[in-house]
């Protein structure tokens, strides 16, 4: 008997390889949103220790050139954090594309393996159905032997 053959086989293949490269990028997207939360987080500690520190100099009595530079950074910090925000929003947006690509990969593989399992399942049915016609004609052919 014949032996099940996917024609698509190769498609499928290509597929699995192009839903695991879309993980990949996920995850690659994901670790990045991670480190600018990390890094919103230590510009924020950063800012908050600076806040404190001028605080406490202001309340010594701090001279106008060390309260500028204080002030300075301060402000190099606040536009750094802006940086760093818009740069969490497009991270953001690119996890939610990433997480949508691989959706589709995965849609794409599923149906070609739901196709493949169904022409198998068609094939062994055919398979079934040739076997027993092969034994109803041996049947038939014994019967007629015999009489």
């Amino acid at each position: 008997m014949k032996a099940f053959f996917f024609r698509l086989e190769k498609v499928l293949r290509y597929r699995g390889h192009m839903e695991k490269r879309a993980q990949r990028e996920l995850y690659s997207a994901k670790d990045e949103y991670e480190r600018t939360e990390e890094a919103i987080k230590q510009l924020l500690w950063r800012r908050q220790g600076l806040l404190e520190r001028c605080r406490e100099l202001s309340l010594k009595g701090i001279d106008v050139p060390r309260y500028r530079i204080y002030r300075s950074f301060l402000d190099k910090v606040d536009s750094d954090l802006a940086a760093a925000s818009d740069r969490l929003h497009e991270a953001g947006q690119k996890v939610k594309a990433k997480a949508r690509a691989l959706r589709e990969e995965t849609i794409r593989k599923k149906t070609l393996k739901t196709l493949k399992q169904r022409q198998q399942e068609r094939h062994i049915r055919w398979m079934e159905r040739e076997s027993q016609k092969a034994i109803d004609e041996l049947v038939i052919i014994r019967r007629e032997g015999r009489l």
